[in-house]
């Protein structure tokens, strides 16, 4: 999908590794930090975050991350649930393993 839409593959490849990661932006670090504290069981989002995303990105890019974030979980539960696995795309298209945790790379700030 980085690919398709002119994106840089590299940088996508290490969101796994956001946090060790030096390819990202403070704002993109904030936005992946809320998109995993809302994931948790039971969320853990905090007013602190809360009140450090509404400051970088807005009331409405908040609002609209909020609620892509919701939309994702909601419907990745709803997979599991009902049995849906993924068909194993990722295997074929002959890119890399995405990064993992433990491994890191030298790589310049975006």
């Amino acid at each position: 999908m980085a690919h398709d839409h002119g994106l840089d593959e590299e940088k996508a490849r290490e969101v796994p590794i956001w946090r060790e990661s030096t390819r990202f932006t403070h704002r993109e670090r904030l936005v992946m930090e809320y998109a995993e504290a809302m994931s948790l069981t039971p969320p853990a989002v905090t007013d602190e975050l809360s009140d450090e995303l509404l400051a970088e990105l807005g009331a409405p890019a908040l609002l609209e991350l909020a609620a892509k974030v919701g939309y994702l979980n909601a419907t990745a539960r709803s997979n599991i649930a009902l049995g849906i696995h993924s068909d194993g795309f990722a295997d074929a298209c002959g890119l890399a393993p995405l990064a993992t945790r433990g491994e890191t790379r030298v790589t310049s700030p975006a």
